[in-house]
Parts: C-alpha cells; structure tokens; sequence
C-alpha cells in the first residue's frame, strides 16, 4: 500500500491483529493525502482507513464505514446544485463533498463524495420528484472493490454470495459482472 501512495516521505507499519493495521505517516500533509484520495484497495479488497488518537482499544474500532465518489447520472440540470447533492448524500449515506468540475456539473453526470455504511447494500438509484414527475436517478461507484451484483455487498462476488442459494453452479454463466 505505501508503494501506491507514492509518498516523499517514511510511514511505519504495525499489525495490530488479523487485518488491522496502524499506519504511521510522517507528515500531515502525507496523511491529509492518503484520506483524500481514496478509496483504496488491495487484491480487490477495500483498505478501511480511520483516524486514531491512540486512547482506543483496537477491537472497538468502528471499521464498517467508507468514503466513495459516486456518479449520479440522469439528474436534470437544473438539480445539480449543492442542496440536491446533499440531499442524494444522505440517501447514499453521510455527504461530505461535491466535484465543483464543471464538466461534472454539466456534463454527463454529478459526482459527490460520500462515506457509506459497508454492512448495508450498496444502493442503484432512487426517485427524485422535479416538477410532478418521478424521475429515476442512477448511482456508481468509483474504485469499488470486490462487489456482489446480486445482494449489493462488498467483499464477495456473485459466485460466493449467501444470499442466492437456489442457483447452481451453472447458473452464474447467465448473469454478467460488468
């Protein structure tokens, strides 16, 4: 991972317990960039990052959280403003930022960053009522990791998903993880 950072500087790591990790960095600005340019992964798998002052116990680590641009296609226009990207964060999970791009804003799609709640599914749209009509709203996710298309969960693919136990081994030629 420090390799893909390409950081100037050292960061050291420790291995606190099975797939915990505590980072190092030298500097702020290191840290500061690491943070901003997520997400991150490893052989298809997320890299949880978080913030430690060093008072908490490794095994009460709130770990279940992370942060994603996601694209939001098929929004009128005139809805890509600031509120309306809040408003859509909250939906997704906990808005923290918007592309201010104007080839975002006015182009193809709205693009917010957002930090999601990784135990639930990821979600594929929702509705936005704009001027008496229902218009359905599409999301993706930018830099998703190993993603089940079936239950919408990260960490397993469709070929390992519980939640389809019905469908023999056969039955994953139909389906396409494009």
């Amino acid at each position: 991972m420090v390799g893909a950072w390409r950081l100037k500087n050292s960061v050291e790591t420790h291995e606190l317990s099975k797939n915990l990790f505590l980072f190092g960095f030298s500097t702020k600005r290191d840290l500061e960039s690491v943070l901003r340019n997520g997400p991150w992964s490893f052989d298809r798998n997320l890299l949880v990052l978080n913030r430690v002052s060093g008072e908490e116990q490794p095994s009460y680590l709130h770990m279940h959280f992370g942060v994603f641009w996601v694209r939001i296609y098929d929004l009128p226009l005139m809805l890509r403003l600031k509120a309306m990207a809040k408003k859509l964060g909250g939906i997704l999970g906990e808005y923290e930022d918007m592309d201010q791009k104007e080839a975002h804003k006015n182009g193809r799609f709205l693009r917010i960053k957002v930090k999601i709640d990784l135990k639930q599914p990821l979600k594929r749209g929702t509705m936005v009522c704009f001027k008496e009509k229902n218009l359905r709203v599409h999301y993706k996710y930018e830099r998703l990791p190993t993603f089940c298309f079936i239950c919408g969960r990260l960490g397993h693919q469709m070929k390992d998903c519980e939640a389809v136990e019905d469908l023999s081994e056969e039955g994953f030629e139909e389906l396409d993880e494009q």
